[in-house]
């Protein structure tokens, strides 16, 4: 599931924002999303969550890649 990605709209005019995955929860950051390991839904990160819920009209979209759209993990 390395070629999924997630967009963002939050129906007030400005543009869409494509989300990139993080590998879990804990490696949540602004904006990304995570695909939960025991269960494989796509979960938004809190922070992501909150700005959905905060939007005007949010749309979000699941989109399928060609590339992976994993974040690097910090070192």
């Amino acid at each position: 599931m390395s070629k999924v990605a997630v967009s963002y709209d939050p129906g007030d005019g400005t543009m869409p924002k494509t989300c990139r995955q993080a590998m879990s929860l804990d490696e949540c950051a602004p904006d990304p999303f995570y695909i939960d390991a025991a269960s494989n839904p796509i979960v938004l990160c809190p922070d992501t969550c909150a700005a959905a819920q905060a939007g005007l009209n949010p749309t979000i979209d699941v989109l399928f890649t060609c590339q992976p759209t994993y974040i690097p993990p910090p070192k």
